[in-house]
């Protein structure tokens, strides 16, 4: 039972009052100075608009046959109500024992027009309790089972992935709806909802409708782990978690996030770590550590300079054509790579390890040889596009024959030429 009393000497209604009001649950004297007060103040019109907005909106929530843990809760908060005093329900228009009956007849049938207040409080009640599973709703419709929501926690690099995927535009954070967290206590719902902006009423409806989409089971689902959620220590690292999973399941689209949930625990979080690693060594392609570039121009170098490799005035370009290659086939071999990984310090090569296989490790190193070529990283070969077009100018038959030599001599050809050509017109 609610406690809903009015001053006597300020004509001041607090939210309980009105929502009673509301109901039709006040008895004549109250409702009688409501009404005269209404007519005069226009902020307590204000006040009661918005309350019955918001009890229409939660009021769309399917409805179900209340459960008998719920029944139990209602009948306990009745009986503590009762225990309080004579003074907690002056306004009730039965007399005390004829209340206890009523509570009686509520724990031998649960039904019956006499139970009709307190089944009234007990839905409202239940939409309030309700009321954390809406609001984080774009978030924890991604959580199966609090087991997962603890193991998020456990995933290392989770928020520098989800950080780095919001910064390029590739994946979004649920919205957060309400400038302060909706309060623990369901005493304190009450305000925080009347504080919402025209938006985030908007947004909080939009919840509401996805939520009522559910099936029963995974509404209870969600109940369930916001209401641990609220109650944990570790609620906002817990929340964290959540938002940056739901970030990089954005990116994945809803194909890939329902196989990820068909996977086992271990499975998925394995794939996890797999997007995980790709998202941050893309990223580590522009913020790579003067080690590790020193240690990828060496390799490129190492490559082109192996004996089966093809003669190119462009390095770059044939070490791409090479890792675009099937492994079986590629003059860059496994080992090739598995040297690259060797050389690289320990942060970069854990990650390259993460992956599902050499194919996405050639992907990443291609990723990074292009990130090079576009910071000017290219290897200090002399006068590569004057060699170029000196080559390009040489008759056919010419082309033919130096490309069956080895580069270095080549090179060495080209620059005699074009230095010849500068002597001469020097000389002039």
């Amino acid at each position: 039972m609610r406690s809903n009393k009015m001053s006597r000497t300020e004509p001041n209604f607090d939210d309980e009052t009105l929502v009673a009001f509301l109901d039709g649950d006040l008895p004549p004297s109250q409702r009688t100075a409501i009404e005269s007060k209404l007519r005069e103040d226009q902020q307590l019109q204000q006040r009661l608009q918005r309350l019955q907005s918001t009890w229409d909106m939660l009021l769309e929530l399917p409805e179900s046959e209340p459960s008998p843990h719920l029944t139990q809760s209602t009948i306990a908060l009745v009986t503590v109500d009762l225990e309080k005093g004579e003074q907690s329900f002056r306004w009730w228009p039965f007399p005390r024992h004829l209340l206890m009956l009523m509570v009686i007849a509520l724990l031998v049938s649960g039904l019956g027009a006499i139970t009709g207040y307190a089944l009234s409080y007990a839905q409202r009640l239940r939409l309030v309790k309700q009321l954390p599973a809406i609001v984080e709703f774009r978030v924890l419709q991604h959580i199966d089972s609090w087991d997962w929501l603890e193991m998020l926690t456990q995933i290392e690099y989770l928020h520098e992935a989800a950080e780095y995927l919001q910064t390029t535009g590739e994946g979004s954070a649920p919205v957060v709806i309400g400038k302060e967290p909706l309060p623990s206590e369901p005493s304190g719902r009450w305000k925080w909802m009347q504080s919402l902006d025209a938006q985030a009423t908007a947004r909080l409806h939009a919840n509401v409708e996805d939520f009522r989409r559910l099936s029963v089971h995974r509404q209870e689902q969600l109940y369930d782990i916001a209401d641990r959620l609220l109650a944990d220590p570790q609620r906002e690292e817990l929340l964290a978690a959540a938002r940056s999973y739901a970030v990089l399941l954005d990116t994945e689209g809803t194909k890939r996030e329902q196989a990820i949930k068909q996977m086992s625990p271990t499975e998925r979080v394995a794939e996890i770590e797999q997007i995980i690693a790709r998202n941050l060594l893309i990223k580590y392609a522009d913020e790579m550590s003067p080690a590790d570039r020193n240690a990828l121009l060496d390799w490129i170098e190492r490559m082109r300079r192996k004996p089966d490799m093809p003669f190119a005035f462009d390095p770059y370009q044939l070490i791409i054509d090479e890792l675009v290659q099937d492994p079986q086939v590629s003059l860059i071999t496994t080992e090739d790579i598995d040297q690259l990984l060797t050389q690289l310090s320990p942060f970069p090569a854990e990650l390259f390890r993460k992956l599902p296989s050499e194919y996405e490790q050639r992907a990443i190193i291609i990723r990074w040889i292009l990130t090079l070529t576009q910071q000017g990283d290219r290897p200090k070969l002399p006068a590569t596009e004057v060699l170029m077009n000196k080559f390009q100018q040489l008759p056919r038959q010419d082309q033919d024959l130096l490309e069956l030599l080895p580069e270095e001599e080549v090179q060495e050809y080209l620059q005699q030429m074009l230095g010849v050509r500068s002597n001469l017109n020097g000389d002039s």
